[in-house]
This record gives structure tokens, C-alpha cells and sequence, in this order.
């Protein structure tokens, strides 16, 4: 876990590398909107741009059946998952979780019955937890268990969903906005992504501007907010009910919707009396997008499929952006505009790119955890066992030793972040098992180079940047490796040697 000193860290270096585009987004904005925006957020001591996001979200939730086609097969939606990050302080908060996570622990009989009532429940169809503990079973999904709560038994007490005891879900599709500390989200990052959760949520940052006394009264006056009303409130229903009844059946009539698989939906387009220019400005977003995943195929996985998901993932702001600004310009709902213009595309490149600076400077390891990290990973060089196994390497005494007061998901956390780093330096081959129930455990074999290999050198230079002599290498060969693999673990093939990655991974290394 990050220490506070490191948190500060973090966002001074953010606040420099990766300043909020605040001019440029507040052109393409009509200047009332803006001018609404910043006074909104002086009275909640916040910067304006907390109240764009916050805003675009708000619009989203009340459009799950809004839906943009730039291309007759691609479909955008407006539900986002947006999180605000702010500084906290990182001991008291983690403190308080591991507090809070003992008090929730039941005593072993509570979790017996527990065990024993959702194992009766895993086969009735109608039941959600059936239906998640059949979810979390199957092999392709069971690498969710530890990140994704399928069903919440404090929350709802009932067991099955049945025709007296039902609800509708009009719209399959879930929004998100939050406000978090980085500690809440930092084990996002150093971890895989197999569901691709990390890839699909947007954060925003902006300093806080600290508003004095004075500033927030002014402001309220100039929304003409005065005390002990519910002014501000009542702003939101009249400037957004537009928003919501020009997406609803009863007010605007079927006409204005498309059915598709039985929902209907109200579709938004790019204009065609602006020459093109929103159109271009797609083309050209969407396809650079594209050309990133090609370049990154079969050569850095998460890279390509992280761009496989921006060539949509944030034109949802796009969208949202059309239906704030016909909000707040008073489109009336039933002469609703539904042309998403170029202003609004660029405002959904500026919003997504800075959340995706947010996400590389978070991706990166903690510099507290930087020296342990080299320190365990020349230790797992050196080790004699053919198969590492992140169980057991959480167990080891170097993690335990130096993390003493981590929890056991923290130190499977530093176990998977120390594999990681082996297969990003070509030092190993990794995979998670196969185990069709259960947790999923993380497999590394340590890769052995021959003094006739083509990559000697390179190899040897991984070795020297963690401070390693290649006599101390221990590694199994292909053969040996194939004939011990447990029976958990997948074949895992030789991968060619790549030495734009070797040599990228070794230049990381040396900046530590």
C-alpha cells in the first residue's frame, strides 16, 4: 500500500505531467455553460471541472437508451464508469479496513452454513447466487472471484427471483460515479485485468480550488442560491427533466425510438450539414486507435487490447456532452437534438485522455514497493523449483518478513507484481492455472538462455539491471519444465525473444 508521503507524490507529479485540459475543454463549451459550471462548483469549494464530469454522468443515468452510431455495426452507449480521485490518508484508511474486515469476518460455524446454504443454491436456476457460483466455476470467469462481487447477501435478503417476488431491469446497463481515494483503486493497476474492469473505468483529477468564504457566498448569489432553500436542487430536476423525457416513450411518442432485441433506443448520428467535419474527426480517432492494436498485437497484449476498447470506450462522453449542452442551452424535449458535432468529439478526446494519463502514472509500481519488488524477483531467479506458484510464493519469508503488516490479498498482490516483472523482462513464461474451480493461482517457469542464443547478451543485460551475474540464474530447460508441470498448470510454449521489449522493460529497470 502506498504510504502518504508517496500519495502526495503521485498527485504533485500528476498535477505536472498531466494537467486537466481545462482551457481547451472550456471552449468547446457554450460560454453560459461554463460560466453555470464554475459557479456550481464555488459553492461546493470544488474546480468547475468536477461539475462537467459529474454532469455527463448524470446525463448518462438518465439515457440508458440513448445510443450513438458514427458506423452502422458500432454501437455507443452513454452509461460510463467515472470515479473523482483525491488525495487521503493512507494509513488511517488502511487502518480502517483492516479494521472493518475483521469485525465482518463471521466465526468458522457462520461460514460453514454459509458454505453449505450456497453450494444448495448453486444449481436452482432462479437463484442469483446459484447463478453466480455457477458464473465463478466456469474457467474463463473464475479470475473475477477476487475483484467482482457478483451478488451482496447483505443487501438482499431474498434467495430467488420468482414471479411473486420480481423486479424489471429496463435497460441491461450499469453507470457508475464515485468519489475515491487512490488507495481505494491502487490494486487495479499492479494487478492482471482479465476481465478488463481497469480498462472500462474513466478517473478524473483536478486540484481542489479551495474556495474561500466569500468566493462560495458570491456564488451562490449568482445562482441565486439563498439559505435554507433548495435551490441549487431544483436546478438540477428543471435544467435535466428535459434530458430524461426526450428519451421517454410516454413523452415523445414511439416514433422518436428504434426497437433492437426488444429495447427501444434513441439514436444519435453525426451531423451532415457540417461538411464532414465530425465524421473526419471519428475517422481519425477511431483509427488511430486501430493502427495502436495492430502495432501491438502478439507483442504487448494489454496494450493492444487497451486500445481495442478506446476506439469507443470514450465517445460515450461524446454523447453525453450532446445531451448536457442541450440541457443547460434549454433544447426543448420534444425538438431534441440528436447530431453529435465535432466539439463534442473533441471534447470526449480531451476527458479521455487525461483519464488515461490518470491510469498510466497509476500503472506504474510505488516507489516504496520498487527496491522489494528487484530485491524478491532476484531471489525467485535464484531459487531451485521449477514451477513458481504465487500461493506460495505469498507464503515465502522475504514477503512476509518485509510485509508484515499487509493482508493476505496485499501480499498476493506483491507475488503477482513480482512474476509480472519477470515476464515483462523476458526472465520467465507466466499463466494462471487451470483449475476450474477455486481461486486462480499464477504459474512462472524462469526461461534459460544457452551460450549459442541469439539473445545472450540482452538476456544477460535483464540480468545486470537487477543486479544479477548470470552464474546465478537458475532455470530449468524446456524439457525438464514440461516433464514437473503440476497439474494446474497450463503447456506453456517457448515465446520468441523480443528485443524492443527486453530492451524497453531493462531502460524501466535502470530508472528505478
Amino acid at each position: 500500500m502506498p504510504s502518504s508521503e508517496q500519495i502526495d507524490a503521485f498527485f504533485q507529479k500528476l498535477e505536472q505531467a498531466a494537467p486537466f485540459p481545462e482551457a481547451e475543454l472550456a471552449a468547446l463549451a457554450p460560454p453560459a455553460v461554463v460560466e453555470e459550471w464554475k459557479s456550481i462548483g464555488a459553492t461546493q469549494s470544488a474546480p468547475w471541472i468536477w461539475a462537467t464530469p459529474r454532469e455527463l454522468c448524470l446525463v448518462s443515468f438518465l439515457t440508458p437508451n440513448a445510443r450513438f452510431t458514427p458506423l452502422a455495426s458500432f454501437f455507443v452507449f452513454s452509461l460510463s464508469w467515472m470515479f473523482f480521485l483525491h488525495p487521503g490518508a493512507s494509513e488511517a484508511r488502511a487502518a480502517t479496513r483492516t479494521q472493518l474486515r475483521l469485525q465482518a469476518l463471521p466465526n468458522p460455524a457462520a461460514m460453514a452454513a454459509l458454505k453449505e446454504r450456497l453450494q444448495k443454491l448453486r444449481d436452482v436456476s432462479g437463484s442469483l447466487e446459484g447463478i453466480g457460483l455457477q458464473m465463478s466455476s466456469d474457467a474463463c470467469r473464475a479470475a473475477a472471484g477476487s475483484s467482482l462481487v457478483l451478488w451482496e447477501r447483505v443487501a438482499r435478503q431474498r434467495d430467488v427471483v420468482n414471479s411473486t417476488r420480481s423486479f424489471d431491469v429496463t435497460y441491461p446497463f450499469l453507470g457508475v460515479l464515485g468519489a475515491i481515494h487512490v488507495e481505494d483503486v491502487w490494486h487495479l493497476f499492479p494487478q492482471p485485468d482479465p476481465l478488463g474492469a481497469r480498462g472500462r473505468i474513466g478517473h478524473i483529477y483536478a486540484r481542489p480550488s479551495m474556495k474561500r468564504a466569500r468566493e462560495i457566498r458570491d456564488a451562490s448569489a449568482e445562482l441565486q442560491n439563498e439559505k435554507g432553500t433548495d435551490k441549487l436542487e431544483k436546478r438540477i430536476v428543471n435544467k435535466f427533466f428535459a434530458v430524461y423525457k426526450a428519451h421517454a416513450i410516454e413523452h415523445v411518442g414511439e416514433g422518436s425510438f428504434t426497437y433492437h432485441l426488444g429495447y427501444p433506443f434513441r439514436n444519435y448520428d453525426l451531423p451532415s450539414a457540417d461538411g464532414g467535419q465530425a465524421e473526419t474527426g471519428f475517422f481519425d480517432m477511431f483509427d488511430a486507435h486501430a493502427q495502436q492494436q495492430v502495432d501491438a498485437h502478439l507483442v504487448k497484449h494489454e496494450e493492444a487490447k487497451k486500445h481495442g476498447k478506446l476506439k469507443g470506450k470514450h465517445l460515450r462522453h461524446a454523447l453525453n456532452w450532446a445531451n448536457v449542452t442541450n440541457a443547460l442551452g434549454d433544447t426543448a424535449f420534444d425538438a431534441w437534438n440528436t447530431a453529435i458535432d465535432l466539439n463534442a468529439i473533441k471534447a470526449a478526446q480531451l476527458i479521455g485522455d487525461f483519464s488515461e494519463k490518470f491510469a498510466e502514472e497509476m500503472s506504474n509500481i510505488p516507489m516504496d514497493q520498487r527496491a522489494f519488488t528487484k530485491a524478491f524477483v532476484i531471489a525467485m531467479l535464484k531459487m531451485q523449483t521449477i514451477w513458481l506458484e504465487s500461493t506460495n510464493l505469498k507464503a515465502h519469508s522475504e514477503i512476509r518478513d518485509n510485509l508484515p503488516a499487509a493482508s493476505n490479498d496485499e501480499k498476493l498482490t506483491a507475488a503477482w507484481r513480482c512474476m509480472a516483472l519477470v515476464k515483462a523482462l523476458q526472465l520467465g513464461r507466466a499463466a494462471t492455472s487451470t483449475n476450474p474451480h477455486g481461486a486462480k493461482k499464477m504459474h512462472v517457469v524462469k526461461r534459460s538462455a544457452l551460450a549459442s542464443d541469439a539473445h545472450r547478451q540482452e538476456f544477460e543485460a535483464a540480468l545486470n539491471a537487477l543486479g544479477m551475474e548470470p552464474g546465478q540464474h537458475a532455470a530449468p530447460t524446456a524439457e525438464v519444465a514440461d516433464a514437473s508441470r503440476p497439474q494446474t498448470a497450463p503447456a506453456l510454449a517457448r515465446s520468441a525473444w523480443t528485443s524492443e521489449a527486453a530492451q524497453e522493460a531493462v531502460t524501466t529497470l535502470q530508472q528505478w
